[in-house]
């Protein structure tokens, strides 16, 4: 049965979880161990952002929940699925891309709003500086209704007409 509620499709890393720390923690002189980072004993260490999991429990009352997170590298999904589990992130479903322009084509429904940090070079930026903009002109392209996510989930739920 299709679901008449619009859809809000949601970034994981620096969106919904701190994966900031992870990727500190295994970066030395500006080069992070991207293969140690992405284990499954790393991954599950991330924790939720404040105000995350309670914001997408609210906005699940009026929209279907997906996650849609661009994470390349072995069993992306089971991983993802495993810490959403472990974290209680209730959703509807779960989308996992290779590299952040590709989540561009999921999101040709007309009804959605996407809500991602869209940065990327953590090992030596901090998130939310440095973008990919590249998927920015294309979702600005093809008017497709985002938010550009910057660490502060009560700015999103303002915007989205809660207080």
């Amino acid at each position: 049965m299709k679901s008449d509620k619009p859809t809000f499709y949601c970034d994981i890393d620096s969106t919904v979880n701190d994966h900031y720390n992870r990727i500190l923690r295994n970066t030395i002189n500006g080069r992070c161990n991207f293969d140690k980072a992405n284990t499954r004993e790393e991954i599950l260490k991330d924790k939720v952002l404040p105000l995350a999991k309670e914001s997408l429990n609210i906005l699940s009352e009026k929209y279907k929940i997906v996650f849609l997170t661009a994470r390349a590298y072995t069993n992306a999904r089971n991983i993802t699925e495993e810490w959403l589990r472990v974290n209680n992130f209730k959703y509807d479903d779960l989308i996992v891309v290779n590299r952040s322009i590709d989540k561009i084509k999921y999101l040709t429904e007309k009804n959605i709003v996407f809500l991602d940090d869209l940065s990327k070079k953590h090992e030596t930026h901090p998130p939310y500086t440095i973008l990919y903009q590249d998927t920015i002109k294309e979702l600005d392209r093809l008017n497709i209704n985002y938010i550009l996510f910057k660490g502060d989930w009560k700015e999103v739920m303002k915007r989205l007409g809660y207080e």
